[in-house]
């Protein structure tokens, strides 16, 4: 568990270190400026387990009502002690457990400030383009990866709907009445390694094409360049980047809905 709280520790760095100037932009943001009331929950801790020693407290004496007398009992007595032994070992399992929580609470804290902080410096952004009332098909077998930054852009005026596989958000995509402005997709999904591509393929097959952003793990110049070339809007794993995409994919969206409306 260490091991992981490390990693994902160089990931959040990762994440930070995208351009020199990413530091000073994670910085909390000024208190005349508006912020993301995300900001407010990201320093709630969440509960911890309860590490309360247990006893066994029963009485291993038999009496013997004759002579008026209590004498031990040996078989008690030892079961007793294994039984506190074993609690002790429990104990000590829940207290080592409980550091490893604290750790990865402590990362996943920092995680949903950093991406409070970005949703806050994106704000005037959504609102200047009239982000308000977007919708955004987010796909994504695990979803729970990504809560902060579905939490970040419903504050920035977004509905998000989700699905967790490429069948169930072609499906929502196709629906009578969808309308949906951007599609956000993870890159791999469980049996199929380019899931974000196959997706893509299908969303540029649609009537009304939307732009897909493919939000992964990972990001190179070389990749970024790749899903462009494909006809992906964007690729990131910046949590900010993101957020400006998504802005910028809604609006040209939307714009273009609005020309093909003025020319019918």
């Amino acid at each position: 568990m260490l091991i992981r709280y490390l990693t994902n520790l160089l990931f959040l760095c990762s994440i930070v270190a995208i351009s020199p100037g990413a530091m000073a932009e994670a910085s909390p943001p000024t208190q005349e400026q508006p912020s993301c009331k995300m900001l407010e929950s990201c320093n709630v801790p969440p509960p911890l387990r309860d590490c309360t020693l247990q006893t066994d407290t029963r009485h291993c004496t038999q009496r013997v009502t004759l002579l008026n007398i209590e004498i031990p009992d040996p078989v008690c007595e030892a079961s007793k002690a294994a039984q506190n032994q074993t609690y002790q070992v429990q104990k000590l399992a829940c207290e080592s457990q409980k550091a490893a929580d604290r750790a990865e609470n402590e990362w996943k804290r920092q995680r949903c400030v950093s991406v409070a902080n970005f949703c806050t410096m994106v704000l005037p952004a959504a609102e200047s383009t009239k982000f308000l009332g977007a919708k955004v098909l987010w796909v994504d077998d695990h979803p729970d990866n990504n809560t902060y930054e579905r939490q970040a852009l419903s504050e920035l005026g977004a509905t998000i709907v989700t699905a967790i596989d490429t069948d169930q958000a072609a499906a929502q995509l196709s629906e009578e009445g969808a309308k949906f402005d951007v599609v956000i997709s993870d890159f791999e999904r469980t049996g199929d390694p380019h899931a974000g591509y196959t997706l893509l393929t299908r969303v540029r097959k649609l009537t009304d094409p939307v732009p897909l952003v493919i939000y992964s793990g990972s990001s190179t110049p070389r990749f970024v360049h790749e899903a462009i070339k494909r006809g992906a809007f964007g690729e990131t794993n910046d949590p900010k980047e993101l957020m400006a995409l998504v802005i910028r994919a809604a609006r040209s969206h939307r714009r273009g809905v609005s020309k093909r409306r003025v020319s019918k």
